[in-house]
């Protein structure tokens, strides 16, 4: 720890949060808590103990909307500590006495709209006036073409022919499918394919069950694709932006299919090979969460570029039969065994 100790998860009442400062925590029976005096509970410095409650208050109490979401909690050093009637006396009682630990004051929060989806560009992609959005996403994200030197993966659960490429490829259109994924479509044809080969497991939803297999995929021409992760500065607030307004389209659920589908076929029919897009998964890849602010309410994800870039997990998506077509290579199939699970998570206060 970098600074001194200042308490231990004995001094808090809530469960919740005892378990929180007791995961963060140092446990160490030798040193006696200043506040409470106990040496049984896990100490914890100042920096530590806010780190604890943003990841329990804000962190924890993220709710989210039809597109975007924002937390139920907030907190900063610039508030009088009050009561909050929606949680529980125990944890009230834990929250005054964090406020007078560390003079920063939790309190029911009130987004900014922009955060819950209100904006301009994804207005107009939920509504007939669709094709002025996408029009400004093709004008707005650059062109690059794909990384030559780097391997790609397509995972597949109980192929019919494991160690035949062309089950790898784009389903055939004579194949009878009942579903469709967030970019492709009946009359758009396209293979998913991830840098990331543990995103290709949650994005196919496998489990230790199931019967892998992964192809390593190398590129073998020029492919220019659309890239709807890059990062470029807009001149523009929140409510106007067209990165935001994106990020909220891919973070929610299959109800933005319907918009990500034309928008892929307005892609493809601009002569573009493919797209790279963020993975719905991407917070849960790297534990970044996608809705927080900053102090003054505004977007970290729209105002902080290396925010932006750590957050997004890339995933590819190539038009047409990519590999009949020679345009990617299958450089070896193997089967996937999952040899273990682990979950980084944290409880979160019960709001009435």
């Amino acid at each position: 720890m970098s600074d001194k100790i200042i308490a231990c998860s004995d001094c808090f009442k809530d469960a919740a949060f005892k378990y929180m400062i007791s995961s963060y925590g140092v446990h160490d029976t030798t040193i006696q808590c200043p506040h409470c005096g106990k040496c049984s509970g896990s100490k914890v410095d100042l920096n530590s103990l806010l780190n604890v409650m943003h990841l329990f208050f804000v962190n924890g109490t993220v709710h989210r909307t039809e597109y975007g979401g924002a937390p139920v909690l907030q907190m900063n050093d610039c508030r009088a500590y009050e009561d909050i009637e929606s949680i529980s006396a125990d944890l009230n009682d834990d929250c005054r006495l964090l406020y007078q630990m560390t003079g920063w004051c939790v309190f029911l929060y009130g987004p900014r709209l922009c955060m819950v989806g209100f904006n301009d560009v994804l207005d107009d992609l939920r509504s007939d006036r669709i094709q002025y959005a996408i029009d400004a996403i093709l004008s707005s994200y650059p062109v690059v073409t794909m990384d030559r030197s780097q391997y790609y993966y397509r995972l597949r659960i109980d192929p019919n022919k494991p160690y035949d490429i062309s089950e790898y490829d784009t389903p055939p259109t004579t194949v009878h499918r009942t579903s469709y994924g967030r970019l492709d479509s009946p009359d758009n044809n396209l293979i998913y394919l991830s840098s990331d080969l543990e995103t290709c497991i949650h994005e196919c939803r496998a489990t230790v069950e199931d019967n892998i297999y992964v192809a390593t995929l190398k590129v073998n021409k020029d492919l220019r694709l659309l890239d709807l992760t890059a990062y470029f500065d807009e001149e523009c607030t929140e409510f106007e932006s067209v990165r935001l307004a994106v990020h909220h389209l891919f973070l929610a659920s299959s109800h933005s299919y319907r918009i990500s589908r034309q928008l892929a076929n307005a892609i493809r029919d601009k002569g573009y090979d493919g797209i790279i897009y963020p993975s719905y998964f991407s917070h849960i890849r790297n534990g970044n969460d996608p809705f927080v602010d900053n102090y003054v309410g505004l977007s970290y994800f729209v105002y902080n570029k290396h925010y932006a870039d750590i957050y997004q997990v890339r995933n590819y998506a190539i038009f047409g039969f990519p590999i009949q077509d020679g345009k990617l290579e299958v450089v070896s199939i193997n089967h996937v065994r999952i040899k273990q699970v682990k979950y980084d998570m944290i409880l979160c206060p019960n709001i009435e």
